[in-house]
């Protein structure tokens, strides 16, 4: 992984483009109750999306580095970015998030954004308490 201190570049991948538009880069739709309760029972969610889930949420866009730094400075250590990428990506193919990219006159943006919409922060506050996912079975 490329440390922080040697990136250099003469323009931020964060600026503003003159005519940047948001593309939608994420999947369609929503998951249902039925699916998330049912991902959880199965242990295709866990704490660890929570963890990724609650650290969207309090950032409301973040980019996949961003995610990675927060997980560490709360003690949770991915063994690599692309092992979080991955994850990112399954969470987007469940529809559990979703995520933007930045386009302009100059092209397609560097960086994606992860991000909640209203409907999933409803959601994971139905699901991060048991005893909501206990009494919906």
């Amino acid at each position: 992984m490329v440390e922080d201190n040697a990136i250099k570049a003469p323009k931020s991948p964060f600026a503003m483009r003159e005519n940047e538009i948001k593309v939608f880069d994420g999947k369609d739709g929503y998951a249902s109750i039925d699916q998330v309760v049912f991902k959880i029972d199965m242990g295709y969610i866990n704490e660890l999306h929570f963890q990724i889930l609650e650290i969207i949420n309090d950032f409301e866009f973040i980019t996949s580095r961003q995610i990675f730094q927060m997980l560490a400075q709360k003690g949770i250590e991915m063994k690599s970015q692309d092992k979080l990428n991955k994850k990112l990506e399954d969470m987007i193919k469940s529809k559990i998030i979703t995520r933007y990219y930045f386009s302009s006159d100059e092209g397609k943006g560097i960086y994606r954004v992860y991000c909640l919409d209203k409907i999933r922060k409803v959601f994971i506050k139905f699901a991060r308490n048991k005893n909501n996912v206990a009494a919906y079975r």
